[in-house]
């Protein structure tokens, strides 16, 4: 993106969302973080904020581990049984 508006190959935001595959209110957002912070801000890489998750990571791990055993997953109800049991 960068390379294009410098070189003069694309001066208007639509094309620079059509040729990267974006939102087109992406490219004035990508743009503020680089006028903020530079390369560096435009690229940081940001973690998205959103619920907690419902199953604890000891609980996920235990589920992996099953799915991964020779007993597998079974139904529905087994794995909530399982789960009731198990954590």
């Amino acid at each position: 993106m960068l390379w294009w508006l410098k070189s003069g190959q694309v001066s208007q935001h639509p094309e620079l969302s059509h040729r990267l595959g974006r939102a087109p209110a992406t490219i004035p957002r990508w743009l503020a973080a680089y006028r903020q912070g530079g390369l560096s801000q435009l690229l940081a890489t940001k973690r998205a904020s959103g619920a907690t998750p419902k199953i604890q990571a000891e609980v996920l791990a235990k589920f992996q581990a099953r799915l991964e055993s020779e007993e597998g997953s079974g139904s529905y109800g087994e794995i909530v049984q399982w789960l009731s049991q198990e954590c």
